[in-house]
């Protein structure tokens, strides 16, 4: 998840996160993005942009999720994202 204006430190971080399947250059001087990825998979990867500050200020990318797993994969063996977002609901 950005937050304030993620573009400015965005450029090296570029082909990382095209690895995990989180295509962001095209989002623009404060726009925003939240991303869902699990490593090894790109193809699960849950992304939702908004381009322009515009867009973003009114509707800001953001993600509602449950994760699960076991307590020796995560500190908590379930934790809630609730990040505001421009898409549909994903549950």
């Amino acid at each position: 998840m950005t937050a304030d204006e993620p573009t400015r430190s965005l450029r090296d971080a570029l082909p990382t996160l095209k690895k995990f399947g989180v295509d962001v250059a095209d989002v623009k001087f404060r726009g925003s993005f939240a991303f869902i990825a699990q490593k090894s998979y790109p193809s699960k990867t849950v992304l939702r942009k908004v381009i322009t500050n515009e867009e973003s200020h009114k509707q800001p990318a953001h993600i509602k999720a449950v994760v699960k797993g076991t307590a020796d994969d995560f500190i908590y063996s379930v934790f809630y994202l609730d990040i505001p977002r421009a898409g549909a609901n994903i549950s």
